[in-house]
């Protein structure tokens, strides 16, 4: 035991001879310990590693009943606008010519843009899932299909496709696509 809390004024010889000297132990460390909240000097008793009291404390936190968003459903139109600015910033001084080395670094950096700009547009509640599709365009169709356990009142996607045409060749049948969705999905 910590033999500050043994010389402690605090720790009467009454209490010692009693059948509640553990109880009055347990009190008197917590006291300690509350001390050490306000004054930094102070270590931490040795016996709050070993003792399974200590261990049994759990932060929980209280339901918070809401079940609608505090700033409401997003805005699908406002984020459509803002997802087509970002994506023909980015892609603005791209050539249009197809590598896969190019389609892989585009689509982890246009997808981390998206995210990082919609963030802090919607409620902290909605999860944000950001897809982005970069492939060769040679004329071909291509579909793209995601299902999800939707809530039609809350949940919301928004979705914007962008075809660069290969600027080197000149040919509007050659270059590349971009697809990319976000879904927000309300918790609550």
């Amino acid at each position: 035991m910590n033999s500050s809390l043994e010389n402690s004024p605090a720790t009467p010889e009454i209490a010692q001879n009693s059948e509640h000297f553990q109880d009055f132990q347990l009190l008197s460390e917590l006291e300690h310990l509350n001390a050490i909240k306000f004054n930094k000097n102070l270590e931490l008793p040795s016996i709050t590693a070993t003792n399974p009291v200590f261990h049994q404390i759990q932060v929980q936190y209280e339901n918070t009943y809401s079940l609608e968003p505090a700033k409401g459903v997003p805005n699908t139109e406002k984020l459509r606008k803002i997802l087509k600015n970002l994506i023909s910033n980015e892609l603005s001084d791209f050539s249009g010519r197809y590598s896969s080395f190019t389609a892989k670094y585009y689509c982890r950096i246009v997808a981390d843009l998206i995210k990082n700009e919609v963030k802090d547009r919607v409620d902290t509640r909605y999860k944000i899932i950001t897809y982005v599709h970069i492939g060769e365009n040679n004329g071909q169709d291509l579909s793209i299909k995601s299902s999800f356990l939707w809530d039609a009142e809350r949940d919301r996607h928004v979705d914007f496709s962008l075809k660069i045409d290969n600027k080197e060749s000149g040919d509007t049948r050659t270059g590349m696509f971009l697809v990319a969705k976000v879904f927000f999905l309300y918790y609550d």
